[in-house]
């Protein structure tokens, strides 16, 4: 079998067309330099000074970064932030080298991405299992980026970016794990798949392994909402579901999802909604 070689593949955009941007959308998260980086032997870099942002994703191999005075060791899957401002180094492990895609970036909406992703100069390393997803977009992004410099090419590759960096806080937030091996997946799993029963919290928290309490708070701090709340949501719209796909009448749907009153299942429905269910059904239209 031969030896890996390295493969190097970046494309940067020239500062000129960085400081003449206008658009609002590269305004928020706009994309300096990006590429990709297989079988990176002796892939080393240091900064004393740093201007923008960096993250690289990890898809093989192994490497290191040193931030804050702290250390992190990178394995696949990895997703690792260099901050702005921050004096930091990473490298490829020597035996393994790593395989990375990577983008510097800058813009006003990128404190609101990394709260999205809970990261922090303390915390700049997460981990993710959407790697096709992942690399598909980058793959795009450096497509689009070799074709030229122009607004619509910026406006996509930023756009791209955007995507990568929601479906990375999506695919953390479903892994992130409740109690045990409960992760926050396992808990939604558990209410769509009950989802015509009238489900309790004391069940919820008997699947969850936890007390009522400490399980309604646990799942308020990850998700946003009390449990019950998020289930209510869900059966809503699966209701929606129905009435968009199906013949069935208000009546039938409010009892297939577990409400014997009907009213009361209208009421729910219109405060989630804004609208009652039969002016939904009425107003739906493909």
């Amino acid at each position: 079998m031969k030896p890996k070689k390295p493969l190097l593949q970046a494309v940067r955009i020239p500062e000129d067309v960085i400081s003449h941007s206008t658009n609002t959308i590269l305004d928020m998260l706009r994309i300096n330099w990006a590429g990709y980086f297989s079988f990176a032997e002796n892939h080393y870099v240091k900064r004393e000074t740093f201007n923008e942002f960096l993250m690289f994703y990890c898809v093989d191999g192994h490497g290191f970064l040193n931030m804050s005075s702290k250390n992190w060791q990178i394995k696949e899957g990895d997703v690792a932030f260099c901050f702005k401002g921050l004096e930091h180094e990473y490298g490829a492990n020597s035996s393994n080298p790593w395989t990375i895609y990577w983008a510097h970036f800058d813009g006003q909406a990128v404190s609101s991405f990394f709260k999205n992703l809970a990261i922090t100069p303390e915390k700049p390393v997460i981990h993710i299992s959407r790697k096709l997803q992942v690399i598909s977009l980058f793959s795009e992004i450096l497509d689009t980026l070799r074709s030229g410099y122009h607004p619509q090419n910026l406006i996509h590759s930023s756009v791209c970016f955007q995507h990568i960096l929601s479906a990375m806080a999506v695919d953390v937030q479903s892994h992130h794990i409740i109690t045990g091996n409960i992760t926050v997946n396992d808990i939604v799993e558990f209410m769509i798949k009950n989802i015509y029963l009238p489900l309790t919290l004391d069940e919820m928290a008997n699947f969850a392994n936890m007390s009522k309490f400490n399980f309604s708070r646990v799942f308020r701090n990850n998700i946003g909402c009390p449990p019950m709340n998020y289930f209510i949501r869900l059966k809503i719209l699966k209701a929606c579901e129905l009435l968009n796909t199906t013949d069935m009448r208000i009546r039938e749907v409010a009892y297939k999802l577990g409400y014997d009153d009907e009213y009361y299942f209208s009421k729910l429905f219109k405060k989630i909604m804004g609208v009652s269910p039969m002016l939904y059904k009425k107003r739906q239209g493909i």
